[in-house]
């Protein structure tokens, strides 16, 4: 820029005021074609930018193909008077793909009166040529001009080669300075464990006429957006720095510059990250694992901050640490998905890193299906069957274990997934979920909350035994009621003397007992223990007592019957021939 431009903008450093401008989308703008071969067009751009600056739109070397060669093409600015404007200055959106070098290129001329010369940006060459890389825009002065139409784009090619060309998308006369200081930034953060900070910044500012302030802006992870000014270290050279962050924070960054007439030049910095590193090369076995953990191994990150211990994590979810590898992590299905990370002490307090590399396990761990029945009730004594998959199970090497107050008192291994066990559970066993808990020579399988002791009034019991009474030496039938459905061949015990011959479900809650009571049984209430299967039911006393003598009647000489089992019509019989023998 030439010293006397240099002054007029110091002179006049006011906001831009737009005076003429066309986006080219509803016409031509007024624009004027002209030269040899006369190849500048208007109308929708098929060859070059995606897409046009405003819209579709534009003037191009070329609409749809690249440019002709041995090229001298104009394109004349419309008629308007600059004679009301005090700083005028031409702004040019545009975009170019041309040939490098001299060959190929393309600059903005003025008309004096006398002769077309070269107008040189305000920031930038005199002549476009190569590659624009994107829209760019770009400020001329046009403070000898008179007419708006005393302002030309042209275009010059050779012989050789031919590309897409040069494409206006949008033409803009103002008065005033538009120009942004431009701003580049020259040292910028990088990807770091300084979690304190600060993270130096140095950018370069500088504008056609003078910047008054340069910010550092940004972004730290999800906050608000925060600023800074920066120092002036040396003409045009500022420095400045971001704060500190946690470990896991992204920091997006820019340097603004403004200039008197609030021009806005802004130049972005590289977005980097606050960490803290993950361990690397987490390793597990190859193949299928059957067990209920997988070894895990991995290399500690290389970091200046002391490592307390490490988290691993299956699935997203933490399921085990470790001062230092390796370490048996839980497995929980047939493909889970491990990753570990790293927690640290630093200066600015504990964290936690970030997860290391994901590691794939296939793994069939041992798991405990069904425990039936899965409840039980303080004093009850039950079979239950616990079943699972992967369990390998084997005889004399098997244990049981359902908490406090419950007894395995027998068991027995059905096949490699099942057991069979007889349990007693207390009187004073508390109520609750209780863990399942199989140990074998391989592995101990826990399933949480798979057996409950309850104590509410839906315990499985006998309700009622008819009759109530059975006599020494007499064969009798005997009901039983429960609360709970029967198998078909449901076993009852009496304890000594007292034989069960043969039994018999008549519904489901009901079956009939065919008993028969040794003359020598001891006298007194029995409690009836009903084996259903599943559990041992037991309820109201059944009473053994004696033959009574047999009175000297009659009526001695008629067989004891119990009126429990007679049906309506049998008591009437039996009474008409009692009846009878007295008449």
């Amino acid at each position: 820029m030439t010293p006397w431009l240099l002054l007029v903008g110091l002179a006049a450093a006011a906001p831009p005021v737009t005076v003429w401008s066309t986006d080219l989308q509803a016409d031509d703008g007024g624009l004027v074609p002209s030269g040899d071969p006369d190849q500048w067009a208007w109308g929708t751009i098929e060859a070059g930018p995606e897409e046009g600056f405003a819209g579709p739109n534009g003037w191009a070397t070329r609409l749809a193909q690249v440019h002709m060669n041995h090229a001298d093409d104009r394109l004349t600015l419309p008629t308007r008077s600059l004679s009301d404007t005090t700083q005028p200055v031409l702004v040019l959106t545009h975009w170019h793909d041309l040939e490098p070098g001299d060959a190929d290129y393309g600059v903005v001329e003025f008309h004096d009166g006398i002769a077309w010369s070269p107008v040189a940006p305000l920031d930038g060459p005199e002549a476009f040529d190569g590659e624009s890389e994107g829209w760019r825009t770009d400020y001329f002065p046009l403070d000898r001009v008179a007419d708006l139409s005393d302002v030309r784009l042209r275009f010059f090619a050779d012989g050789a080669v031919a590309r897409d060309g040069w494409v206006v998308g949008a033409v803009e006369l103002v008065d005033g300075d538009p120009v942004p200081p431009r701003v580049s930034i020259h040292t910028a953060p990088t990807d770091t464990q300084d979690i304190p900070g600060p993270y130096p910044v140095e950018a370069h500012a500088t504008d056609d006429v003078a910047v008054t302030d340069v910010r550092l802006v940004w972004y730290a992870g999800a906050s608000e957006r925060a600023e800074a000014p920066m120092t002036e270290a040396e003409p045009g050279v500022f420095t400045g720095g971001l704060p500190g962050a946690d470990p896991g924070t992204s920091i997006v960054w820019w340097v603004e510059a403004r200039d008197a007439a609030e021009n806005v030049g802004i130049a972005t910095g590289p977005t980097f990250r606050v960490y803290l590193p993950a361990p690397t090369h987490l390793q597990a076995p190859d193949g299928r694992i059957v067990d209920t953990t997988v070894p895990l191994t991995w290399t500690p990150p290389d970091t200046p901050w002391d490592i307390t211990d490490y988290i691993v994590y299956r699935g997203g979810e933490p399921v085990a640490s470790t001062p230092a590898p390796p370490i048996d992590a839980p497995v929980a299905s047939a493909h889970d998905v491990f990753t570990v990370s790293a927690r640290f002490d630093t200066s600015s307090g504990y964290f936690e890193g970030d997860q290391s590399d994901p590691v794939d396990v296939t793994a069939y761990p041992p798991t405990i299906l069904r425990v039936a029945p899965a409840a039980a009730w303080p004093g009850d004594t039950l079979h239950i069957e616990v079943q699972g998959r992967y369990l390998l199970l084997e005889d004399g090497a098997v244990s049981l274990d359902l908490g406090s107050g419950l007894t395995v008192d027998q068991l027995e291994v059905i096949d490699v997934d099942t057991i069979e066990a007889r349990v007693q559970v207390a009187d004073s066993a508390s109520p609750g979920p209780r863990t399942v808990a199989i140990d074998t020579d391989h592995h101990t399988v826990t399933a949480h909350g798979a057996f409950d002791v309850r104590t509410d009034s839906t315990r499985p019991v006998i309700r009622a035994t008819n009759p109530a009474f059975l006599v020494r030496g007499e064969r009798e039938r005997l009901l039983v009621r429960t609360n709970v459905a029967l198998p078909d061949d449901p076993r009852l015990d009496l304890g000594p003397g007292i034989v069960i011959e043969d039994a018999v479900r008549l519904d489901d809650t009901i079956a009939r007992f065919t008993v028969s009571v040794a003359s020598d049984a001891v006298l007194g209430d029995r409690t009836p223990e009903l084996d259903i299967g599943t559990r041992l039911l037991s309820g109201p006393t059944v009473d053994i007592r004696a033959p009574q003598p047999a009175p000297e009647t009659l009526c001695a000489a008629t067989p004891r019957t119990s009126f429990g089992w007679l049906s309506l019509p049998a008591l009437l019989a039996l009474f008409r021939r009692r009846s009878l023998g007295r008449e």
